[in-house]
């Protein structure tokens, strides 16, 4: 009985010695650089309601010729971020992203009781952000394949109107969260592939405007790859 015990605790021995290596080798590491890109989605908000008035021949106050209301209407694009950790749960990254929209002003309350209309005009933006990362590891899902994320950031703005005829410039303030999923883990250089989905809450200050440079408010959403090296 005395050797059956040495022998069945000398086999669980040498099971946990061959295992632990194992077991340490199947975890991923965690890259130190990661580079995302994908999709962006900038939702719409408004610019201001303004009127077209002439100065009266006679008596007080302006004339109103019309209304008009306006707002940029949601648009899509691409972004690029290149993150780098700092250690534990925070990480660093420099972004940029473009995307195509659109403003449409209404026209309403002619003075000569023409029909309302809406007019359209195009314009690109582009966005060159920082933002930092904390990752919520104790929330992971999945066996830890799935972890969500807090962000926050700021960046330049820049908006081009009509083909590049009117620029405006300005800042952009975001705060939100997401999810990186990883799919792969790998051991040379390419040490994760993963994907990504980022909710935004953006703060824009300046770019085109018919208010007196008002801060306007919208949601962005992306998704995207992730590589880790």
């Amino acid at each position: 009985m005395q050797l059956q015990r040495v022998v069945r605790r000398t086999a669980l021995v040498g099971v946990l010695a061959a295992a632990g290596p194992a077991a340490a080798g199947a975890q991923p590491a965690n890259p130190r650089f990661e580079l995302s890109v994908g999709g962006l989605w900038n939702g719409g908000y408004t610019l201001g309601a303004r009127s077209a008035t002439e100065t009266r021949n006679q008596g007080s106050g302006p004339f109103v010729l019309f209304e008009t209301d306006s707002e940029v209407v949601a648009g899509g694009g691409f972004e690029a971020r290149l993150g780098v950790r700092l250690g534990g749960v925070i990480s660093v990254e420099a972004g940029g992203s473009w995307t195509r929209a659109s403003i449409a002003t209404r026209i309403s309350g002619d003075y000569e009781g023409a029909p309302g209309l809406e007019a359209r005009s195009d314009f690109t933006q582009y966005v060159v952000d920082g933002t930092v990362i904390v990752r919520l590891n104790r929330l992971d899902m999945a066996g830890g394949r799935a972890v969500p994320f807090l962000e926050a950031g700021a960046g330049y703005l820049r908006q081009l109107h009509e083909g590049g005829v009117l620029a405006e410039t300005g800042t952009v303030y975001h705060g939100g969260g997401g999810l990186f999923v990883r799919l792969r883990s790998g051991s040379g250089w390419l040490k994760q592939l993963g994907a990504r989905v980022d909710a935004r809450i953006c703060a824009r200050s300046g770019g085109i405007d018919f208010a007196d440079d008002r801060r306007r408010t919208y949601a962005a959403l992306s998704a995207g790859l992730t590589v880790g090296f």
